[in-house]
């Protein structure tokens, strides 16, 4: 599109005009979450601008202490201007950056905005209206789920860390674990090892299971269990699991959660190990600063 200029985000003027467009999507960011995220150190952040100075696009880009692995996130264009390649020359500003690093892309609405990136997961959206029927315990008791604060954080750094494929302690603590309402920590009875941790946050319309990682699928079904039991009654509830993880959702399904929508895809520059099987929800924060 003639007179539209690619530039770096400059102060809390832009900062604005990009939180309009977020609102527009529907998204549930404010304003001083997205400054929150630009503080943790974005190392670029673009806006389009038009002809008449206004702010009608977005994307950011975010190197993780590994060095190898870049999130890109916030990815938007004004639905005015869209179809006219603004995307496409976001897309160009912030991979130019990225050089060979790997580039993993996240984005509601995926199908309308991010057709130029080659898929790589899909992630579903599946919810649940709490009734005030519990989910009976299982059997097992070669384990225990404790609270964030009776397990040693380094333990849960290290689980992270051998789960999870990049470097993040920066994120994991100011975004993953700072952010949830409460933190469960799945422990071997025995040996005190963690097996699993589940975030569970309150936000302004649901409660969002964000992250669960387990081990094996009856860690992962006792984590939503207790999440479950910190919900009140008639509370919605969102979880995001990646759709090839095919026993996590039969496992939600069971437990009465229905898919709503596929809410957002992963792109990425080259391949990369995830550990599927072990992720029963992702959160924004997880694989992205979005």
């Amino acid at each position: 599109m003639a007179g539209v200029m690619i530039r770096r985000l400059a102060g809390r003027s832009d900062m604005k005009r990009v939180a309009k467009l977020v609102q527009q999507e529907g998204w549930d960011l404010s304003l001083s979450t997205l400054t929150r995220f630009n503080d943790i150190g974005l190392s670029d952040w673009w806006v389009a601008q038009s002809s008449d100075g206004n702010v009608i696009g977005s994307c950011n880009m975010f190197n993780h202490e590994d060095n190898t692995t870049c999130h890109a996130g916030m990815f938007i264009v004004d639905e005015k201007y869209r179809d006219q390649g603004i995307g496409r020359k976001l897309r160009s500003a912030a991979l130019a950056g990225a050089q060979e690093k790997n580039v993993l892309i996240t984005a509601l609405k995926p199908e309308r905005i991010l057709e130029i990136f080659k898929p790589l997961h899909e992630i579903y959206s599946l919810q649940l209206k709490k009734t005030n029927e519990k989910l009976p315990s299982l059997l097992r008791t070669g384990f225990r789920i404790r609270p964030l604060a009776d397990v040693p954080l380094e333990l849960v750094e290290k689980y992270d860390g051998r789960t999870h494929p990049i470097k993040r302690t920066t994120l994991f603590h100011r975004c993953i674990i700072g952010d949830a309402t409460s933190v469960f920590i799945a422990v071997e009875s025995g040996s005190g090892e963690v097996i699993g941790y589940a975030g569970l946050k309150k936000t302004k319309n649901v409660w969002a299971f964000c992250p669960t990682y387990a081990d094996t699928d009856d860690v992962g079904y006792e984590l939503i269990r207790k999440m479950l039991d910190h919900v009140p009654e008639g509370g919605y509830i969102e979880a995001n699991p990646f759709a090839e993880n095919q026993s996590a959702i039969d496992l939600y399904k069971e437990i009465g959660f229905s898919i709503q929508l596929k809410c957002m895809l992963m792109y990425s520059k080259k391949p990369l190990t995830i550990p599927i099987r072990k992720v029963y929800s992702v959160a924004g924060d997880d694989y992205s600063p979005m």
